[in-house]
């Protein structure tokens, strides 16, 4: 029933319940674990502009979960979500953690794009 819930609220364009899906789609709560599927709808998410989806985007690039590890995605959602605010203590410690892990991955030249584009709505 839950699940039902937040797939209708998903469907409508709440990031909310998106990133809801995609932690459970993790977990495997919802059938068996899918990271692609949770990957999919924490970028959905993040799309809706909501900060935990940028987190969980940043933390899906870091680690390779359900996406090619990638640093340099990792640093621009793990930011995205610090600049944008509406974390948890929590989870700003933790956006801020994955960047400055990803940083040393990056190139000068990457660094100075990805941060001249973290303004809300910004992509690299």
């Amino acid at each position: 029933m839950a699940v039902s819930c937040l797939q209708a609220a998903a469907a409508l364009g709440d990031p909310g319940a998106q990133v809801a899906l995609g932690h459970l789609a993790v977990a495997g709560l919802d059938g068996p674990v899918d990271r692609t599927r949770a990957a999919a709808a924490f970028s959905q998410s993040a799309a809706g502009g909501s900060p935990q989806g940028y987190l969980a985007m940043g933390l899906a690039y870091a680690r390779g979960d359900g996406v090619p590890a990638e640093p340099y995605w990792a640093y621009w959602f793990c930011r995205r979500a610090e600049l944008g605010g509406g974390l948890s203590p929590e989870e700003a410690a933790l956006a801020s953690a994955t960047a400055a892990a990803a940083l040393p991955r990056l190139q000068p030249h990457e660094r100075r794009a990805l941060d001249a584009s973290l303004n809300p709505g910004g992509v690299p």
